[in-house]
């Protein structure tokens, strides 16, 4: 065997394990796009879902603010006993403490 003989077939198996190299390292790379991909859209569909969720607490507590108002302008008098019986109550219940 010849030494330019040697020498290529050494450039050619250095060829070969660069190439297999580069490929992986595509394919490594492709993979963490997509994975990095779907982290961002999953985190995405959990803001958007926390948003919702956020607007729903909102209408709720408006609309129970709303009911509270309307049942304090029908019924005053059973409202302000029931603020004086949660104020006593709140007041037995730091006095223990």
């Amino acid at each position: 065997m010849s030494t330019s003989s040697i020498g290529e077939k050494t450039e050619q198996k250095v060829d070969s394990i660069s190439q297999s190299a580069n490929d992986k390292v595509d394919s490594i790379d492709g993979k963490a796009r997509a994975g990095i991909e779907a982290g961002r859209q999953k985190a995405l569909d959990a803001v958007s879902a926390v948003e919702d969720l956020e607007a729903q607490v909102e209408l709720t507590i408006e609309e129970s603010a709303a009911k509270v108002s309307r049942y304090i302008q029908e019924k005053p008098l059973q409202a302000a006993g029931m603020a004086f019986a949660a104020g006593v109550l709140a007041t037995m219940i730091l006095r223990k403490r």
